[in-house]
């Protein structure tokens, strides 16, 4: 009796362990099951909605003010990199810039020196720099130039056909006066660069004598932005109706 007492025992407690291992297994395979079926619609977790704004660039356009008789199709605006690209590389005609600045007092060269991005678009110098860059100097009005062994003489062949705003003609002699009255008001810029004589010596060559070299004369030269002597000479030095230079752009008005 006691034997057959044990071996039931054994046999429950088989059982059992069997009964355990079935649901473990039906728990996994429903885990499974669940993990393969996606939740229904009802379920599913709600996907925040999509900024509408998102990666859209607003454009404000700002007001016209009547004051400077500007009409609201005169605006132009770039969208993107590709408008800048397709731009014209050339002044167009009628080309019309509004700059809207507080006090700037003067638009002559010796007063203004400031305002260099008011400068570089109504005068030219001789030479230029590329790009801002110091280590590249080209000509401008002057075609070529070139100096004594010494540094000391240097002779510039002006550009035919470069006239002022005005009309005047920009040879060698307009040069030359325009040189004169920018000494007149602000002989420092030429004393800095160690110049002494300048003249006409022919009717589209200008030479320069220095008094000793001077290592960044052809920097400073390019700085010497030349203005129409016709209009100084109507005008005066501290006029801002004698801002006339050979570049594009000109000052029509100002208030």
């Amino acid at each position: 009796m006691k034997k057959l007492k044990t071996l039931l025992c054994i046999l429950l407690s088989f059982a059992m362990l069997l009964g355990f291992a079935a649901c473990g297994k039906n728990d996994g395979a429903a885990s499974e099951d669940e993990a393969a079926t996606p939740p229904s619609e009802e379920t599913a977790p709600t996907q925040p909605a999509a900024d509408e704004n998102e990666d859209v660039f607003e454009i404000v356009i700002p007001e016209v003010n009547p004051n400077l008789g500007l009409e609201a199709d005169s605006l132009v605006l770039i969208n993107d990199v590709q408008q800048v690209l397709d731009r014209p590389h050339q002044i167009q005609p009628g080309t019309k810039v509004t700059i809207c600045i507080n006090d700037v007092p003067a638009y002559t060269p010796w007063n203004a020196a400031a305002e260099t991005w008011l400068l570089t678009n109504i005068y030219e110098g001789l030479v230029y720099r590329y790009m801002g860059r110091p280590d590249d100097l080209r000509p401008l009005i002057a075609e070529s130039y070139t100096h004594s062994d010494d540094r000391l003489t240097w002779v510039f062949q002006i550009r035919k056909g470069v006239k002022f705003t005005d009309g005047t003609v920009c040879d060698a002699a307009a040069i030359a006066a325009a040189w004169d009255y920018h000494f007149e008001v602000a002989p420092a810029n030429f004393n800095n660069l160690n110049i002494e004589i300048w003249q006409a010596s022919g009717d589209y060559e200008l030479t320069v004598q220095l008094s000793s070299p001077c290592p960044y004369f052809e920097v400073g030269i390019s700085e010497l932005y030349i203005v129409s002597p016709t209009a100084i000479a109507e005008f005066g030095v501290n006029d801002n109706r004698a801002a006339i230079g050979t570049a594009p752009y000109y000052v029509v008005d100002y208030h």
